[in-house]
Formats: C-alpha cells, structure tokens, sequence
C-alpha cells in the first residue's frame, strides 16, 4: 500500500471537549497505521516479511516500499488533529522526541587506505535448523524420560529426571514398557488423532525416520516407560486409548519444545570491509544520555559516535591500550557497528548484532584477528545472557572460510575470530585482561 486519499472534507471533532480526537479521526489514523505496518516482502530468504526494514536506514533506495502517503483536503484543524491522533497511535513522535539524524562518514584516511579496504570481517548465517544427525529419540533431546499414569484421575505427565521424591513416590507403582502394556494397534489408533504425528510431520524432527513401525520401534516409543498408579493388570481397550492419547498429548508438546527453526552456521564466511562497513545516514532515537560526539583516534574508523557511556567507556579503555597493541599487531582498526552486519547464535539462529568489532594483524606470524565486543548495562546483562554466551563460544567453534561460496577453511594460524565477554565499566580490569590474553600482550 502506498497511498491513502482521503475523499471527502470537514472533521469529525470531539465534541465539546476540543482536546479529544474525534473517533473518525481516530479510526483514520488506524486505517494509517494499517497501511504503515503493511509490508510482506522480503529481501533475505530468512527475513520476517512482516517487519519493517528500512525505517531508519534513510538512504536506502529499497525505503520507498514502506513509504505511504496520506492525501487529504489542506484543512488545519483536521490535520492537527490526525496528527495528534497519529502520536496516540504511536505512528509519530510528539514535538521533541523526533530521531535524530546520524551520518557515518568514514574517516578520509581510512577511505583512502588499502589496509583497511583489504581486510576481512566474517560472519556466521542463519540457516534451517538440521535434524539429519536425529536416528533415535534421546538424540532429539528427550532421554531418561518415564511416562507417570493415575488411572482413577486419567491424568498422565512426563518428566526428564525425577528427583528423589519423585523416585520414592514411583516405588509403590508399577512400570510398564509403552508398546508391551498398550499394543501397537492401541498406539497407532492413538496416533491418527494427532497431526503432528502423521509420517510426514514426524519425519522434520526426525530425518532418518522410514516408517510409522519404526517409530514404534525400540529407538523411538519403544524406549518408553509408563509407571501406572492403580490396578493394570485388566485395562479395557478405552483404558489403553486414553493412556496412549495422554501420553502422546504429553509427548507432543515435549516435541514441539524441543523443535528449533532455525540456527546459526558455524561457518563464518568473509566479506571485504569495503562491502560491509559503508557510509550511510540513520534515524537513531532521541536519548537524553547519549550526543553524537566526533572521535579523532586513527584507529576508530567512522568519524562520529552516538551511542551509551558504556560504549564510550570501552572507547577510552582500548586508547589506554592502543600503543601496547600496536607493539605486536598493525592495521588496528575499532569499528562501531551501526547495523552493518549481524552473527546468529549457534543454537536458535536468533539475530545479533555485536555492538563493536576489533580487527588487526600480527607483525610477525601475520595472523588476522577478530573481536566480536558487546558493552552492555548491569541490567541487562542477565537478560542478554544467550548474547553473551554465544560470544563465548566463538573461539571455539568457528571455521573460517576462504571465500562466500567456499568450502575451504583458513588455518588457525591465518585467522582468528574471537567473541568476548560482555564490557562493563564495573568490569574493565576483568575485560582487560582477558583481551590482552588473547592478544598476548
């Protein structure tokens, strides 16, 4: 949708009270709304086609897809008022809290420089999440489970790893296998009530499933445990359904808890600076405890900064580093990154986008390295924790590739890339000195 007209003059007021909007006016400016959030395309095979994307990248020349236009009689008191409608809808900002304008601009000397325009950044991509190494159920993530059936109260649950009163509570119940106490008829009857578990459905989390018997089978339900509280010695046919519905609702929703879309490669591929680190003007929220401020260091590459006293405080610490760093590695560069490029956590394939990059190169084995750095607030540290952890284990699990479509990896001894723990200015001598053991310094 690009444009809205609006066909007809006058205003629907708010009666006697002039500072309510009228309710005409108010389902405009949700009519307005509408078309603003309406934006189902996409541009990367894995985008949500139902974000907007290009809000605050102001040059961007995909920006006029989610542009709209609301064309109406030159009225004063009607636009005013679909203004002040369109701030309660939460479409505008209210005089002052406007965006700001931020424009990077790389430093002159780094636009000219070779060093910089040569050097690599790698990144990871989300992709579908595989279930190829899937050949029985434990492998899915479901092991040491036993099924807990009360016949009297028909209610059943399933649990991981019992503790010990659950333990001693089970004692005085008597188990069963799944498959010998119900029958695989029981089972099958049970199983056509579920859609996720037809043949097709089952076999996205389990790849290597090749029938419904199988299934049955000793690697997947026939593993199963079912500890019955009351007398199952004559169960009826409707007794075994309503155990075998029970257990499969319970084993259903350990499934879909288990299922993951999506995650991260541990192949990091290499893009040119160049490509990835280009000027560009952003809307950026107002804040109070933030100011576009110019930074004049060499090593820092944009020429203005707009960001927490966080970030600035991780700036002032790697200038209280920089000449012991530039003893052993050049081509030191600090990059701020301004949504240029975005790591997708190993397990989930959720998005993130570290805040800073360190890169720079050994003056004698040569060997690139790469800082994946995230300063972050008290508070949130807790909440962002995934964030940190996946940073955490970078070093250990990357493999960095020789080019976008290779499949050859760099040796260790050519490139490293490496995430660290969270900055925080209440932590900087723990951070130090883990960057300066990674650096050896």
């Amino acid at each position: 949708m690009f444009d809205i007209v609006r066909l007809y003059d006058g205003q629907n007021t708010g009666g006697s009270n002039k500072e309510k909007v009228g309710k005409k006016t108010v389902s405009e400016a949700q009519l307005i709304g509408r078309g603003a959030r309406y934006c189902a395309f996409k541009i990367n095979t894995n985008d949500n086609p139902y974000i907007r994307k290009f809000d605050d990248d102001i040059n961007n020349e995909l920006r006029i897809l989610e542009e709209l236009y609301f064309h109406s009689e030159n009225e004063v008191r009607y636009i005013n008022e679909i203004q002040r409608a369109l701030i309660e809808q939460g479409l505008l900002e209210s005089e002052g809290e406007q965006p700001i304008k931020l424009t990077l601009k790389l430093k002159p000397e780094i636009k000219k420089s070779s060093n910089f325009k040569n050097k690599f950044i790698f990144k990871n991509k989300q992709v579908k999440k595989q279930y190829n190494y899937v050949k029985n159920i434990a492998d899915f993530g479901i092991a040491k489970t036993n099924f807990y059936y009360e016949l009297a109260s028909g209610k059943g649950s399933l649990s991981e790893v019992f503790d010990d009163n659950e333990k001693q509570e089970t004692k005085k119940n008597k188990s069963y296998n799944l498959i010998e106490l119900l029958g695989q008829n029981i089972i099958k009857n049970a199983l056509l009530k579920f859609d996720k578990f037809t043949f097709n459905n089952l076999k996205k989390p389990f790849e290597n499933l090749q029938s419904i018997n199988e299934f049955l089978g000793e690697n997947y339900l026939g593993k199963f445990e079912i500890d019955i509280q009351g007398d199952a010695s004559q169960l009826t046919s409707k007794q075994k359904l309503a155990i075998a519905i029970s257990f499969l609702n319970t084993l259903e929703n350990e499934i879909k808890g288990n299922i993951i879309e999506f995650e991260g490669t541990k192949y990091f591929y290499p893009f040119s600076a160049e490509s990835v680190f280009t000027e560009k003007t952003l809307l950026v929220p107002k804040d109070q405890g933030k100011q576009i401020q110019e930074i004049t260091h060499d090593w820092f590459v944009f020429e203005k900064f707009y960001g927490t006293s966080e970030e600035e405080k991780l700036i002032e610490l790697i200038h209280t580093i920089i000449d012991d760093i530039n003893k052993d590695y050049k081509n030191v560069y600090l990059i701020r990154n301004e949504r240029h490029f975005a790591l997708y956590d190993f397990a989930q394939g959720r998005r993130f986008e570290p805040d800073f990059v360190l890169l720079s190169q050994n003056k004698n084995s040569q060997c690139h390295y790469q800082f994946f750095i995230e300063p972050k607030s008290k508070h949130l540290q807790q909440v962002d924790k995934w964030k940190e952890d996946f940073l955490l284990e970078i070093e250990q699990n990357y493999k960095a590739l020789t080019g976008v479509n290779s499949t050859t990896t760099y040796n260790n001894d050519e490139y490293k890339i490496i995430g660290l723990e969270f900055y925080n200015h209440s932590n900087e001598n723990e951070f130090k000195k883990e960057l300066r053991s990674k650096y050896v310094l």
